[in-house]
């Protein structure tokens, strides 16, 4: 990946993280705001509960102690007369508003009831209890039917002790005014017994179970400890947060208390968020609670409209940061990219090449650097190249040297001999005419063949490249083979191979020369295998000539491609130089494998068309 595209995707990618994490949060807080508002209605809700309560309390404690008061003497008087005790009672409850009127005697047996006549003869403990008590707070009680009631007792006293006791108080789902509070549906629990007292539209049926799971306490070890100064029904509820803490009953009363998290209800198809307050008895027995319950269609509504906005705020933005960060990179990248481009063209070997650019800084002194690089490699080639040259030059003019000298040291003899023979008038002048001028020409003539060579070396022509079959080439070349002993078998191994760019005469030649070379090296007989194969790479074919013949050793084998090294009597040391070449000029590779008295192989590599 080319450096600038990096640069681009990385100016989007923080662009894009970015907008997501302002999407994330935005939503965060929204979620999060609509939340605490949820919190502060609930808040209020249990405040309009405590008022309520409280008014509920001081109505029911006003009427009580009117009645034990005002009734007084009427209540012991019909006491003592108990078949008169019940049409008292219920002559003095025709009097008062309260849904609940009882009268309860010294022992605390109800003797008479105006709301529900079947309570005579019940003990009720509680209320004599708190009827001795000089505690005059208004009870949160269940009566029969799972029906919640707030009730006010009071003693009826008559010379210093108390002979009865008055209760009254109104049933609480039939007092509560809890308009105003926000929610959208609010349900009284007394008990398990779940009923409907604001909103429309909900059946308690389907909600029961739930309104009865998410109303129950959950348990919370090392409670904090607090004062506690409130009305009763808060005071209740701060008291289960001692012993009962809930997560949903931490009210929010200062900034150093914990944010409460509002458990979920669906009612129909929509999702709404419930706050609950739990109803206590003095006991601290949870015997109800209110569940209010406030949609989040509008908190939902408000978000998706904003991760819309900001999504087509995102996706403009990642396109302008695309886009500036193109034009940034490429200023940062083009002149690194010239850079990269021009020594790739160095690199192939022009070194006349030289880097424009309109870098500034670091940048710019690399460029300068490079071409500076460039200028002095060169020159050092070019000097190395002379070196070479005049090197190599040296060796093919010693070895030359060498070479000529052999045959000149018999040509010279045989001059000499003959100079001898003519100044001594010798009788068998003649035969020693013909022996000295034989050897002089087979000397000159290998003289001539070394010239010859050497010209041909020297002179070798690039390949004339044509497709070509290899097979068919090596085919031809045994076909003009014809000097090879009845003892030297030549077998050949042919595979389907492509094609080949070559030269078939050189190609030709080289592979005369290494048929030539293995049978030599086989004086008693033996096999040449030549075989042809596509190579592990599919660029290359694979060429190999495998003789048994008496091998090469190691040291042989680091010179076999110099020229005129040779091992041989008669040879001028070209051969496998040639055959090097050939095979180079080809742009191909020519190997040798040997092991004394075992067999050479010459492994040839040849691109294919």
């Amino acid at each position: 990946m080319k450096l600038r595209t990096r640069i681009i995707l990385v100016y989007g990618t923080i662009f894009l993280f970015l907008m997501g994490s302002v999407v994330v949060a935005a939503s965060f807080l929204i979620s999060n705001s609509f939340r605490k508002v949820h919190q502060q209605d609930v808040e209020n809700l249990q405040n309009m509960i405590d008022n309520e309560y409280k008014l509920l309390g001081e109505r029911a404690n006003n009427e009580v102690s009117r009645i034990a008061k005002s009734y007084g003497a009427e209540i012991v008087h019909a006491l003592s007369a108990v078949e008169t005790v019940r049409d008292t009672w219920r002559l003095i409850g025709g009097g008062t508003s309260m849904d609940i009127l009882e009268l309860g005697n010294a022992d605390g047996t109800i003797v008479a009831s105006v709301h529900d006549p079947a309570r005579f003869g019940i003990n009720d403990k509680e209320a004599l209890r708190f009827a001795k008590s000089k505690n005059r707070e208004p009870l949160l009680r269940i009566r029969a039917g799972n029906r919640l009631t707030v009730e006010c007792i009071s003693p009826v006293p008559t010379k210093g002790k108390a002979l009865a006791f008055v209760v009254g108080g109104y049933f609480l789902k039939d007092q509560l005014k809890l308009e105003g509070t926000g929610a959208d549906f609010i349900f009284l629990l007394q008990g398990n017994i779940p009923s409907v007292i604001y909103g429309e539209g909900a059946s308690v049926d389907e909600l029961k179970e739930k309104l009865v799971e998410i109303a129950q306490p959950r348990k919370e070890t090392n409670p904090p400890k607090q004062e506690i100064k409130t009305p009763l029904v808060s005071k209740v509820n701060i008291q289960q947060n001692k012993s009962l803490k809930h997560k949903w009953l931490q009210w929010l009363k200062g900034s150093e208390q914990p944010e409460i998290e509002l458990p979920k209800i669906h009612i129909g198809k929509k999702e709404y968020t419930a706050g609950i307050v739990p109803l206590m008895s003095r006991r601290n027995t949870q015997l109800g609670a209110i569940i209010a319950t406030f949609s989040d269609t509008q908190s939902k509504l408000i978000q998706i409209k904003l991760i819309r906005s900001l999504f087509g705020v995102a996706l403009a933005g990642i396109f302008a940061a695309y886009i500036a960060g193109y034009f940034i990179s490429k200023s940062v990248t083009k002149p690194i990219q010239d850079l990269v481009d021009g020594v790739g063209v160095i690199a192939s070997g022009n070194l006349d090449h030289r880097i424009e650019s309109d870098a500034h800084g670091e940048v710019k002194f690399l460029v300068d650097s490079v071409n500076d690089m460039t200028v002095s490699l060169k020159e050092n080639r070019e000097r190395a190249i002379s070196a070479e040259r005049i090197a190599a030059w040296q060796d093919v003019a010693r070895t030359m040297a060498h070479e000529i000298k052999n045959p000149l040291w018999p040509i010279q003899s045989s001059i000499r001999s003959l100079k001898r023979a003519y100044q001594s008038n010798r009788d068998d002048f003649e035969g020693i005419f013909d022996e000295c001028t034989e050897t002089i020409v087979e000397e000159v003539e290998s003289l001539r063949k070394i010239v010859d060579e050497f010209s041909q070396f020297a002179r070798m022509p690039k390949p004339q490249l044509v497709e070509c079959e290899l097979n068919e080439v090596i085919k031809d070349t045994l076909t003009l083979y014809t000097g090879h002993p009845e003892k030297v078998e030549i077998s050949t191994e042919f595979e389907n191979i492509p094609k080949i760019l070559g030269d078939k005469e050189q190609l030709s030649r080289t592979f005369i020369n290494i048929i030539t070379n293995a049978v030599q090296a086989m004086p008693d007989g033996g096999k040449l295998t030549i075989s042809t194969s596509l190579n592990s790479q599919p660029e290359f074919v694979k060429a190999i000539f495998a003789d048994t013949g008496i091998g090469i050793s190691p040291e042989t084998q680091e010179k076999i491609f110099q020229p005129y090294f040779t091992t041989k009597k008669s040879g001028t040391g070209l051969g496998m130089a040639v055959a090097h070449r050939v095979i180079t000029d080809h742009k191909g590779t020519i190997e040798v494998e040997s092991k004394e008295n075992v067999g050479t192989k010459f492994t040839i590599l040849l691109p294919t068309a």
